[in-house]
């Protein structure tokens, strides 16, 4: 039921690269895409209204980072969130811990510890932190914080045809080009 109704929200915004965002949300890649729809607050605001005309609750967030963007979606109050670059590590650091898509088992060992805050996990000594709780937890915070990249593996549609040809040296001839795309669109309609 939920891939379908991914596949649904994918087909609207087709031009982005979408993937699951556990438990229960997505993520989507709109690197160069805003300005298509707009700017980044209008395409937010129409990705939130035509999730909401489809049945979602939809709450949606704008960050460098996928671990920011769903700390945003899911524990600041706005519905829809749009955070310019630079401001979303100081952001962060006021959400409680669990923003950072820890294991709840994890979540409440830090909670005992008396960890409530991300500021609070991000001004402490790493080593004694991975010790107790292994590398995820600074890893975690790494990604929403924008120190090291979260590849999307995105959604694809099983019907989805994709074709590659790699090429020793750049091509920039429009006849080369157009000839190898009529190849490959040929080798993907057998």
């Amino acid at each position: 039921m939920m891939a379908m109704r991914i596949n649904r929200v994918h087909r609207k915004f087709h031009r982005l690269v979408v993937a699951a965002d556990p438990p229960d949300g997505l993520v989507i890649d709109t690197t160069g895409a805003d300005h298509l729809h707009g700017g980044e607050d209008a395409m937010v605001l129409a990705m939130a209204e035509r999730l909401t005309a489809s049945g979602f609750a939809a709450r949606v967030a704008i960050a460098v980072t996928w671990g920011a963007g769903h700390a945003f979606a899911r524990y600041l109050t706005r519905p829809v969130i749009v955070m310019p670059p630079g401001e979303s590590a100081k952001a962060l650091l006021d959400l409680p811990i669990a923003a950072l898509r820890l294991p709840l088992d994890m979540v409440e060992s830090l909670r005992t510890l008396g960890f409530d805050r991300i500021g609070e996990l991000a001004d402490k000594p790493r080593a004694p932190l991975t010790l107790r709780f292994g590398p995820e937890l600074g890893h975690r915070l790494d990604q929403a914080m924008g120190r090291i990249a979260e590849p999307i593996d995105p959604i694809r549609p099983p019907d989805f045809i994709e074709v590659r040809r790699v090429f020793a040296e750049p091509i920039a001839a429009a006849e080369t080009i157009a000839r190898y795309t009529g190849r490959q669109a040929c080798g993907a309609a057998l």
